[in-house]
C-alpha cells in the first residue's frame, strides 16, 4: 500500500478500486497504473463530490461536479478545470451555459441572472467581450 493511502480495497492498480486517503478523501473507480483513470467518483471530506471521467490522476472529459455549497458544473474538463462546454448553476438561481478554457467563461455563452435577465453573447476570460443580447 502507498505511504500516503489510507485505505484500499479492490484493484488500484489496474482495475477497478476504491481509495481512501488520510484526509477523508476517497475515490471510487477505475485505476491505470496506479492512477485515478477511467469512469470514477471522487469524494472530499468538506462535501465535494466530482463524477465522471479521470486521466492520470486528473478530471479530463465529461463530468458533473457538486460543490458543497450547492453549486453544480455539469460538462467537460481538461486538467481538473472547467474545458469546453459546460453548464454551471449557482445556488443563488443564476446559470451560465456555454463555453470554457481554463476554468473561465470563454467563448459563446449565456449567462443568466437571478432577476432572470439573460446575456448571450462572447465571453473572454470570464468578461463579456464583443456583441451580445441581453434579454
Amino acid at each position: 500500500m502507498p505511504a500516503h493511502a489510507k485505505y484500499m480495497s479492490g484493484n488500484c492498480e489496474n482495475g477497478y478500486g476504491i481509495y481512501t486517503y488520510p484526509s477523508g478523501n476517497k475515490y471510487i473507480g477505475q485505476h491505470k497504473n496506479g492512477h485515478q483513470h477511467g469512469k470514477g467518483v471522487f469524494y472530499w471530506a468538506d462535501g465535494n463530490i466530482y463524477d465522471g471521467q479521470w486521466k492520470n490522476d486528473y478530471a479530463t472529459g465529461i463530468g458533473s461536479y457538486i460543490y458543497s455549497n450547492g453549486d453544480k458544473y455539469v460538462g467537460e474538463w481538461k486538467n481538473e478545470l472547467k474545458h469546453g462546454q459546460g453548464t454551471m448553476n449557482w445556488a443563488d438561481g443564476s446559470q451560465y451555459e456555454g463555453a470554457w478554457s481554463d476554468d473561465k467563461k470563454h467563448g459563446l455563452g449565456t449567462n443568466t441572472y437571478t432577476s432572470g435577465d439573460t446575456y448571450t453573447g462572447q465571453w473572454q476570460n470570464n468578461l463579456k467581450h464583443g456583441y451580445g443580447l441581453y434579454t
